[in-house]
């Protein structure tokens, strides 16, 4: 899987937006929006983004960095293999 790294404050995902990629946190934290509401916060060892991965849905929620961040992408195909 490759690795990403983002800065805090850096948007991941945004609602709305299509993708067929699951992301899984090495290390940091990220916010979860919905519209403009906070609805909770994710750490190290949780995956967001995974409905991308299973049937092409758009993105349910907006993900943005809290701190700095690593991630691993899983990709749609890779996702099917395992």
């Amino acid at each position: 899987m490759k690795r990403l790294y983002f800065e805090s404050g850096k948007t991941i995902i945004r609602e709305g937006e299509n993708s067929t990629d699951a992301f899984f946190i090495e290390s940091g934290e990220v916010r979860i929006l919905k519209g403009e509401k906070e609805i909770g916060t994710l750490k190290e060892n949780a995956i967001f983004g995974e409905h991308g991965c299973i049937g092409h849905k758009p993105r349910t929620a907006t993900v943005v960095a809290l701190t700095p961040l690593i991630l691993r992408v899983l990709k749609e195909e890779d996702f099917y293999q395992v």
